[in-house]
């Protein structure tokens, strides 16, 4: 396994957990690659317990995964996966919107736009990363707003593990998918603002299929159906 340029620590299991699963993202750590604790272990120079829990919990949040043998591996991410969970993502994320706008307060649209002007300023300045964490936020907010603990667990459900990686490296592939996205955002918020709950709804379910179709239109993958990471190597992200 090839050795990569992790940071120390600052808070152990939490810093350890954060430090993988950002490699994961950007294709450091690759899908189906083994994470062997006494390689980890050298590489953070900590003891073995905070590497065992942080694989614990990257297990559970569905980016790992531990075959019988007791070895973990990074989470392959298959065509079947995405072809699955999207249709069900836009009808969550839709439901959602429709429900929020009824809801929705000034302070709420309010904060939803700034969200939009601070991932059109990321773009700008290619920070790539911020942007999916922005998106992230965009949507988290809509969701809250429902306030519908059902709501929270069938979503929480989707966006770990290989849905997020995927949105992750969609962002990275293709920074002109932040623009259309921010797109997308603006007019969901528009049909908030207007608490208009079929516009928002409809608006809401088009974004997400649109980021499912542009995704799928420069994915590559293997004959086992597998997602091949093609991490852009040209494009630099600014150090935030």
């Amino acid at each position: 396994m090839k050795q990569n340029n992790f940071s120390k620590p600052r808070s152990l299991v939490d810093q350890i957990k954060n430090d993988l699963c950002d490699a994961i993202e950007k294709g450091a750590l690759m899908p189906g690659q083994q994470l062997k604790e006494v390689e980890l272990q050298k590489w953070f120079g900590v003891s073995r317990a905070p590497i065992r829990e942080a694989l614990r919990l990257l297990q559970g949040d569905g980016l790992i995964t531990m075959d019988d043998y007791k070895k973990r591996c990074v989470r392959r991410i298959t065509k079947k996966d995405i072809e699955e969970i999207f249709p069900v993502m836009a009808c969550l994320e839709g439901l959602a919107a429709g429900l929020a706008a009824s809801k929705i307060t000034t302070e709420q649209i309010g904060k939803l736009t700034g969200i939009s002007l601070k991932m059109a300023a990321a773009h700008k300045e290619k920070k790539y990363k911020l942007c999916t964490r922005l998106n992230y936020e965009f949507h988290s907010i809509i969701i809250n707003i429902v306030d519908s603990h059902a709501l929270n667990r069938a979503m929480r459900s989707l966006t770990k593990g290989s849905i997020w990686l995927w949105i992750t490296n969609c962002y990275y592939e293709k920074d002109d998918s932040i623009l259309l996205s921010i797109s997308e955002h603006n007019r969901i918020i528009k049909a908030l603002k207007e608490k208009n709950s079929k516009k928002a709804e409809q608006e809401a379910r088009n974004h997400i299929n649109q980021v499912y179709q542009r995704s799928l239109e420069f994915a590559i993958f293997d004959n086992e159906g597998d997602y091949v990471l093609t991490i852009d190597s040209n494009k630099k992200e600014v150090v935030e």
